[in-house]
């Protein structure tokens, strides 16, 4: 075997090895613990929705179609649901699905996890933060213009379609989700 066909050989062993096994859980969201500057509150009765859509310029949406196991909130403090969110125009989205809020009360810099769901996301759906008035978590607002944000205040319920309240370009919102592929 020639130089060449070694290098491919050595390069396809490589990338296999990097590859992600069959059924392997994929993350979507911050690697946690992160660091922090300030919080995000929300302060309307009807509580709020919060997505990171966008991590060093790539959209944070599901690789695959499967199901939400567990998420984690960096500072959760109140109570905390996660959202399956879909696209539907530039900052319009719809709420597809919901899961029930659970209440955490997490000190600063700790990673509440909140498992035991099964929420159905498809590819290319966003996993949002819903919760409920008076929650907070830890944010970090002192990223580059690659990171965005997006919240609608009130919440999304499941089945609503709207623009977003607010689109930021340099926040960081300190929470993920364990996606198992179906």
């Amino acid at each position: 075997m020639g130089r060449l066909g070694v290098t491919v050989v050595i390069a396809a062993a490589a990338v296999a090895l990097m590859a992600p096994a069959s059924g392997s859980a994929a993350v979507i969201g911050a690697d946690l613990p992160a660091d922090a500057d300030d919080t995000e509150n929300c302060a309307d009765g009807a509580g709020c929705t919060f997505a990171q859509v966008k991590l060093n310029g790539d959209a944070v949406e599901a690789p695959a179609t499967g199901k939400i196991k567990s998420f984690k909130v960096q500072g959760a403090s109140g109570s905390f649901g996660v959202q399956v969110l879909h696209k539907t125009g530039a900052t319009e989205y719809k709420a597809v699905r919901s899961s029930p809020l659970t209440f955490a009360d997490a000190d600063v810099g700790e990673v509440g996890k909140f498992s035991g769901l099964d929420l159905r996301i498809r590819k290319h759906e966003f996993v949002a933060l819903r919760m409920s008035e008076g929650s907070a978590f830890e944010i970090n607002e002192s990223m580059p213009n690659d990171f965005g944000v997006i919240g609608f205040i009130p919440a999304l319920s499941p089945g609503e379609t709207d623009d977003a309240t607010f689109v930021d370009h340099n926040d960081l919102y300190l929470y993920n989700a364990k996606v198992r592929p179906s």
